[in-house]
């Protein structure tokens, strides 16, 4: 497992590929990288409690670009979003796929599939509500609590190892019910390393897709 941090991990990945080659090299290699787009209840408005992230449209003047491209409306075509995916995927090939998050980042996929909770206990100060006081809405929970997280600065390598120890102490013994809690892009990554989950077998033999 190599955590590169940036899109450098292209080249890395091209190890693994073969220019002129019949066959791939007998390697499997997954790729995970963040979707990055970003929900619109994420937009910092004084309506919007829970928003963190601030609009900002082109500027002519000084020709700053903006940041409409990172934003959910931006992709209002299926076109636009397998281009986006297109691109994430684009050093695909022979055992090399990339795996891109269900929705805008790792952290995000945690709290929006299953682990809010965890998350939360990892990230939160005592001057910090209790978890409960939270919004219901699941979408909305996982905005605010990786708000909390983007607010970390130094502080995220310290939240990282706590989240470990938790999930570690709590789900020991455990794998179904820790895998039933992993956003999916997750399990098909590990799965296309290792060996396929029965569950992922059975989609493959369904779809003919042969990396899960």
């Amino acid at each position: 497992m190599v955590n590169v941090g940036n899109l450098a991990y292209k080249r890395y990945a091209r190890i693994y590929r073969r220019n002129n080659a019949t066959t791939a090299l007998p390697i499997k290699v997954a790729c995970i990288t963040d979707l990055d787009i970003w929900p619109l209840k994420a937009e910092a408005r004084n309506d919007n409690p829970i928003g963190f992230k601030k609009k900002k449209n082109p500027n002519t003047s000084t020709g700053a670009k903006g940041n409409l491209r990172y934003w959910q409306d931006h992709y209002d075509t299926p076109e636009k979003m397998k281009n986006h995916l297109d691109m994430k995927r684009g050093i695909d090939g022979d055992n090399v796929k990339t795996f891109v998050s269900n929705d805008w980042t790792f952290e995000y996929c945690l709290c929006k599939y299953g682990l809010a909770e965890s998350v939360y206990e990892s990230i939160k100060a005592d001057t910090d509500p209790v978890y409960s006081s939270l919004p219901e809405d699941i979408e909305e929970k996982a905005i605010k609590i990786y708000g909390m997280i983007e607010n970390k600065g130094s502080g995220k390598t310290e939240a990282t190892y706590k989240l470990v120890n938790l999930l570690k102490s709590k789900y020991k013994d455990k794998p179904s019910e820790f895998r039933a809690l992993l956003p999916s892009y997750i399990i098909e990554a590990i799965a296309h390393v290792t060996e396929p989950f029965p569950e992922l077998a059975a989609a493959a033999a369904a779809t003919g897709d042969n990396h899960v």
